[in-house]
């Protein structure tokens, strides 16, 4: 579900009525299990930002859906949002905000250094392995250690710039 860098709460709730009844549609009378995956530079991702607010959301879309019929189930809701503003900009300016984003987008890039956070993590994956298979957790996949850098960069810039 792409948003636009105003898009708020009831921007995001009609976005994603609009895809669900496109779904139902070509589904042609089958019963679905869809995941949703809401992206975009929005206003609501400030929103997101809390975890009160972001469970709220979740129970908002998983309530539409549920009383549009009994014929979808929403497995999953990940929001893969980033605040209203231009990135590249700040991440070219001469203060914290840029070097903290330089920081983060050289630590993605560095093949050694993810390799040494799953080095780190292994005791813990060790002792919890289970667990986190069934939370579909996989710290020997670079790609979601790279993610999760990605997903904890756009959670400080939220932060830092609400």
């Amino acid at each position: 579900v792409p948003l636009q860098a105003d898009d708020g709460r009831s921007a995001l709730l009609a976005a994603v009525e609009r895809q669900l009844t496109d779904v139902r549609s070509r589904a042609e009378g089958r019963r679905i299990a869809v995941r949703i995956v809401i992206r975009g530079r929005c206003q609501i991702h400030y929103e997101l930002a809390s975890r009160t607010d972001r469970e709220e959301v979740i129970g908002e879309i998983r309530n539409r859906a549920n009383d549009s019929g009994d014929d979808l189930w929403v497995e999953k809701i990940r929001f893969e949002t980033l605040p209203p503003i231009d990135l590249d900009q700040l991440r070219g300016g001469n203060d914290l905000m840029g070097e903290l984003l330089q920081s983060l987008r050289q630590a993605a890039e560095d093949e050694l250094l993810i390799e040494g956070i799953r080095s780190e993590l292994q005791p813990f994956v060790e002792k919890v392995g289970p667990e986190l298979r069934k939370a579909e957790v996989d710290f020997d996949n670079p790609k979601q250690l790279i993610d999760w850098l990605r997903q904890a960069e756009a959670l400080l810039i939220g932060r830092l710039t609400e």
